[in-house]
């Protein structure tokens, strides 16, 4: 009977998660600049088969390891090159985080029942959406860490063997995603919580030498192999790719301090508050390892990240799985009065506010719908407080959250993807129709802003006048697709056929004399063609 039950809660974890990571996932455009990115720079692999050395543009792009563009590779070659053959695998681990999720919950609780509700809020965060549904290698990664912390408390908790496999494999594999960072997080968080417990003997457990030689070869194997084969590659991937994140003026995504302090619990909502409240509830009570490591897996990867200057709220995927568990716990062991104040009446609050900021800034025509939506959310929500029964009242918010994340994806999903998503692909639509009547026209993109999604649907590697900071010196100096500044000069002399994209925020003046013969709400297209091809106008 309760392997039957089990089953039957997998199969819900996995309906919602298809909802979750795959809805109408092929609408949507691919997106500037990580996914295209990620996307492309698989493209230029399964295209030109280059598996060991990634290139973008046709430059070598060594910021990650080759894994995760291998997979995305083996999206084209079952779907075809398009959103969903670059994003399927990406779906798939949000997926199996999901199912994960389950299992790791299962440590921490009494029944499957509450390991079952912090699958289903873990697959409902927003952050976790997001990362499943756009191509980066956070989820990847997440995937990964989750699976060393399940091999390590199947080792902790059951003093199995294979837990230590499982924990050591599971990290080689996240080395070949994104280099040391998972060991970096996993092993911070496994070594606080051992030396808080006071614990030898695991850690003797952990330290098998074949596990861990195992670890380092699938770890290591590729930034050895890539320093041996590119110029530079140790200067960049050690001092500017790590070292220099924890400068204030060095290589990254520079934010304030207080980043996360705000943003990780905006990402998590609309279970924000069952997490603190769990957090809390576990701090007040009778010290148990359980409480120990929830509180060390949540805290640690969000101050870690808190101390370099570089931020993005995907480095802290790994604190979500502790903070559904924490969620899953309040939701069903919570007080029904703590619950009415809180968890409803604040919630209400927070949900007007965010969407009445949300909607004022959709069109007139799309402002109806989400007024429905928020109408439907506030009386769904307040409903809770006219139930009496503890139990239903816990089904009736948890089930009003789940339709809340259902609903917005449906709308999102269904808003203009081209005007609310960075996208190259009106502009990549444009080109095809240019390029057809006049093959030998050659597209640039002008001063190095990025649209990496146009050699995925033009199937063309355009040149550049510029390139980005992710980029080797070497490579540029050799690159067939970096065009310098004279040469561009020459080539317009020599009118050279020309389509020069330019972002419309840019107003600096363009070299020789150019005609703009196609614009939208975010790039422009000038030639030197003459005749000029038949304008284009614009396209929203």
């Amino acid at each position: 009977m309760k392997q039957n039950k089990r089953v039957l809660f997998l199969a819900v974890i996995v309906l919602f998660g298809f909802f979750s990571f795959f809805f109408q996932e092929s609408k949507l455009p691919f997106a500037e600049t990580s996914d295209a990115r990620y996307c492309e720079i698989a493209y230029e692999a399964y295209q030109f088969g280059d598996w060991l050395v990634p290139h973008q543009n046709r430059m070598a792009h060594i910021t990650k390891p080759p894994l995760v563009y291998w997979l995305i590779a083996a999206g084209y070659a079952v779907f075809g090159v398009n959103e969903t053959g670059g994003r399927f695998f990406s779906g798939l681990l949000g997926l199996l985080c999901a199912l994960l999720m389950f299992f790791l919950a299962c440590f921490f609780v009494d029944r499957d029942i509450e390991a079952f509700l912090a699958a289903i809020i873990f697959e409902t965060c927003p952050l976790i959406i997001g990362a499943g549904r756009i191509v980066t290698t956070d989820i990847f990664l997440l995937f990964f860490m989750m699976l060393a912390m399940y091999g390590f408390l199947k080792l902790y908790s059951q003093s199995t063997n294979p837990g230590t496999w499982v924990f050591w494999l599971a990290l080689g594999f996240s080395g070949m995603v994104k280099g040391p960072i998972g060991l970096v997080l996993v092993g911070g968080i496994v070594g606080i919580f051992l030396l808080i417990e006071r614990d030898v003997e695991t850690l003797k457990k952990l330290s098998n030498p074949l596990p861990i030689l195992a670890f380092l070869v699938l770890a290591f194997w590729w930034p050895i192999f890539i320093m041996a084969k590119v110029p530079g590659a140790f200067h960049y991937l050690v001092v500017e790719q790590m070292l220099s994140r924890f400068s204030s003026h060095g290589f990254g995504h520079p934010q304030p301090f207080t980043f996360y302090l705000y943003l990780f619990p905006a990402t998590i909502f609309p279970w924000t508050i069952p997490a603190l409240e769990g957090v809390f509830h576990s701090v007040r009570t009778k010290r148990s390892w359980e409480n120990v490591m929830l509180l060390c897996w949540l805290i640690f990867p969000i101050v870690f990240f808190t101390i370099p200057s570089s931020k993005l709220i995907l480095y802290v995927l790994l604190s979500v799985p502790p903070a559904a568990i924490l969620a899953a716990r309040f939701v069903y062991h919570g007080s029904y009065q703590g619950t009415l104040l809180t968890y409803v009446g604040t919630e209400s609050l927070l949900i007007g506010a965010a969407l009445i900021w949300w909607i004022n800034g959709l069109d007139p025509a799309e402002k109806k719908t989400a007024l429905l939506i928020a109408c439907f959310l506030l009386i769904s929500n307040l409903l809770s407080i006219l139930v009496r029964k503890y139990h239903v009242a816990t089904v009736l918010t948890t089930a009003v959250k789940v339709l809340t994340v259902m609903t917005l994806v449906m709308h999102l999903v269904g808003l203009q993807p081209l005007k609310y998503i960075n996208t190259a692909k009106p502009l990549a639509k444009a080109l095809n129709a240019i390029t057809s009547p006049n093959p030998g026209a050659i597209p640039v993109i002008w001063d190095g802003f990025i649209a990496r999604s146009l050699t995925l649907y033009t199937g063309i590697n355009p040149l550049e006048t510029k390139v980005d900071n992710e980029t080797l010196p070497e490579e540029v100096k050799k690159s067939p697709t970096v065009l310098p500044p004279r040469t561009l000069w020459l080539m317009l002399k020599n009118n050279v056929p020309l389509l020069l994209i330019r972002k419309n925020q840019d107003k600096r003046p363009l070299p020789g004399r150019l005609t703009r013969i196609w614009i939208d709400q975010r790039y422009s297209i000038f030639t030197n063609i003459t005749p000029c091809p038949v304008p284009l106008g614009s396209d929203s």
